[in-house]
């Protein structure tokens, strides 16, 4: 029998009242409640998403605005959210490592008034709560960690049917999706057969989101993914080599609002990731290559440092024709004579024949609005156009103008992906 030598209180029975609380129809509040006449200190629990689940002692704290603030709000602020996700200002617990295991702590401070020990709550080794143990009323001892310990492991058998939540179901979703992009499942009438076992109610249009989790650690990740259902209001997320996957469908052909659009947009930034948005399709059963346009989106994206938080593949299809061409040729050969003619000769003499050229095919070979992107006179245009006629004997017929405006976007990549030294 273990006995803390320290408080004389016997461990067993503090187990003991734990499994009798596990029965009830209450039991996470009352697992609370006992954990918080052992411990003497506050208990805060939160899901995954860093939502209010239960509390005790709560009420009796008078100088923690952050408690103050979930337990009147029901959610945590923005600035702690940010403030966990970042890192700063937590001390692992010694030998223990946050990101595995089955259950770890962190003690937190800087936002706080008193410092706070965390538990993590993990079912199957995944996250899907934090306990709170709040230092208000009295030191935390190594007894009280080890005991927050058994607390946490016995919430994460409790958790799931307490909050009516549906990981069934989920885990149903999560493997067709998975089989689905590891190609172990792909005929048409097999996944359709599976869906409408499922109950997966879809609408008619659908694309791909890939969000660039890859290499964040396990916490954050279900912290973004909780977040992503809740913003996009699916449940088809998942997470794939490190990355989350959301099959979104949408009544529309363009899946994304201006304002949704700005709303991801905001949400990719507070997170710091990128996301990558396939074209629409209609069929789930080609889920899997539009997934692979998704990501391709996301690669090119980060390839090419875009500033932008969100990458669609129609903006980069020709990226892409080009990359997988420099996959087995030298890119350099789709690049038009005349634009490698131009660029040399704008260093030798100091001109701008080639931005001219580039601004006049993006306006397609109108003079008003070429001159006015540039801001030069309309027969200062005019003369670059003549000039550059001239010394390259362009005509701009379809296909040369096709040529040029693929030559322009070989180069761009070459240049944004750090392959410019080739070009010379």
């Amino acid at each position: 029998m273990m006995t803390d030598p320290d408080t004389g209180k016997n461990t067993d029975d503090f187990i003991n009242k734990l499994l009798d609380a596990s029965n009830s129809s209450h039991n996470i509040q009352l697992l609370l409640d006992i954990g918080y006449q052992e411990l003497g200190n506050p208990l805060l629990l939160v899901d995954v998403a860093l939502c209010f689940v239960a509390q005790t002692g709560g009420g009796l704290i008078t100088d923690e605005p952050l408690w103050d603030w979930t337990l009147s709000k029901g959610y945590v602020t923005e600035e702690y959210v940010k403030y966990i996700l970042c890192g700063d200002n937590t001390q692992y617990d010694p030998g223990e490592e946050w990101s595995t295991g089955d259950s770890r702590f962190i003690w937190q401070e800087g936002l706080l008034h008193h410092r706070q020990l965390v538990g993590k709550v993990n079912r199957n080794g995944i996250p899907i709560g934090y306990l709170k143990l709040l230092e208000y009323n009295q030191p935390i001892t190594d007894e009280d960690i080890n005991k927050l310990n058994i607390l946490c492991k016995f919430l994460a058998i409790c958790m799931n049917a307490s909050m009516g939540t549906s990981d069934q179901e989920d885990s149903l979703i999560d493997t067709l999706l998975t089989s689905m992009l590891t190609q172990r499942l792909y005929d048409k009438y097999a996944i359709d057969e599976r869906v409408n076992r499922f109950g997966l109610k879809l609408y008619e249009n659908l694309s791909v989101i890939v969000l660039g989790t890859r290499g964040l650690i396990t916490d954050k990740i279900y912290f973004i993914k909780k977040k992503m259902k809740n913003f996009l209001n699916r449940e088809t997320v998942i997470t794939f080599k490190g990355n989350l996957v959301i099959l979104y469908d949408c009544k529309t052909k363009v899946p994304f609002s201006e304002n949704e659009l700005i709303n991801l947009e905001k949400l990719c930034a507070d997170f710091d990731i990128k996301a990558g948005i396939s074209n629409s399709f209609k069929e789930i059963y080609k889920f899997e290559p539009f997934y692979r346009q998704a990501l391709t989106a996301l690669e090119l994206s980060t390839e090419m440092n875009s500033k932008e938080r969100v990458a669609f593949y129609d903006e980069f299809c020709i990226h892409h024709m080009v990359s997988l061409f420099s996959e087995h040729s030298d890119p350099v050969v789709l690049i038009h004579p005349a634009i490698k003619f131009l660029k040399e000769h704008d260093t030798e003499y100091s001109s701008e024949l080639c931005p001219t050229l580039k601004e006049y095919l993006k306006n397609n070979q109108d003079l008003s609005l070429t001159s006015s992107a540039l801001h030069i006179h309309y027969n200062t245009l005019k003369y670059r156009i003549n000039k550059i006629v001239e010394l390259t004997d362009l005509n701009f017929s379809d296909k040369t103008i096709f040529r040029l405006h693929l030559s322009f976007l070989v180069y761009d990549f070459l240049t944004e992906t750090g392959k410019s030294n080739i070009l010379k």
